[in-house]
């Protein structure tokens, strides 16, 4: 009798943990090669074949799409836009504004993509960063560049990496400063080569019960040993 009420507890508890919801679980990183490592089907929207000046205005309206994306902007006093004028990672065109070519502190976008796990894109800064200075949200959760840029351009554009990919597919993701400073204090930065597709592997943490779960965990096993007192 001991061994079957051991037996039933043990199950009961297996049943309430398989049945706590597991949170979305991403992963991050900081460099083109481990995205694509651990990506597939990832499609490249490098702004080329779309003419400067396309995508406007901003400040929190829909600010229009490239390919099979969309954007809606908040800029202080300017209107997003692709451009050119800097150096970049590919071409000459990638995303920035319509006045002054370049993001300020304050200024931040969301992208509406299709259906995806993963998403990375390239962060042209005019100076060195720090780590954490932006971060990269979706619906499972977020990203922060690294302090290491990936290269630095000719003309002196700091080049980082930032992308996750996640267990949950997500269909928007939005990119700003952390801790954004005044409208026009930097750091300057600008976008290309969105990425986005398929993970095709990600390891989620253990799940971890919610105190709802552990109180009636707590009290089948409460039960439990009772049983096995009287027995």
């Amino acid at each position: 009798m001991l061994k079957i009420i051991k037996f039933s507890g043990l199950a009961l508890l297996a049943l309430l943990i398989a049945t706590v919801p597991v949170l979305a679980s991403t992963v991050t990183y900081t460099t083109l090669s481990s995205f694509t490592t651990a990506t597939t089907g990832v499609t490249d929207q490098n702004f080329d074949s779309t003419a400067v000046g396309t995508i406007a205005p901003g400040d929190g309206s829909s600010s229009g799409t490239v390919g099979t994306l969309s954007f809606t902007a908040n800029i202080a006093g300017d209107d997003l836009a692709v451009t050119s004028g800097f150096n970049t990672t590919s071409g000459s065109n990638y995303l920035g504004t319509t006045n002054f070519n370049t993001f300020a502190s304050q200024d931040n976008f969301t992208v509406t993509l299709p259906s995806s796990s993963a998403i990375g894109l390239y962060l042209l800064a005019g100076g060195p960063l720090a780590a954490g200075e932006f971060t990269l949200s979706v619906a499972g959760g977020s990203a922060v560049n690294s302090a290491i840029p990936e290269t630095t351009l000719g003309d002196g554009t700091v080049v980082y990496f930032l992308g996750l990919t996640s267990d949950s597919n997500f269909t928007s993701a939005t990119l700003k400063v952390t801790t954004p400073a005044g409208p026009a204090d930097g750091p300057y930065w600008n976008v290309d080569d969105i990425r986005y597709g398929t993970a095709l592997t990600t390891t989620p943490p253990p799940a971890v019960p919610e105190p709802a779960s552990l109180l009636l965990i707590g009290s089948g096993l409460l039960g439990v040993v009772r049983r096995i007192r009287k027995a």
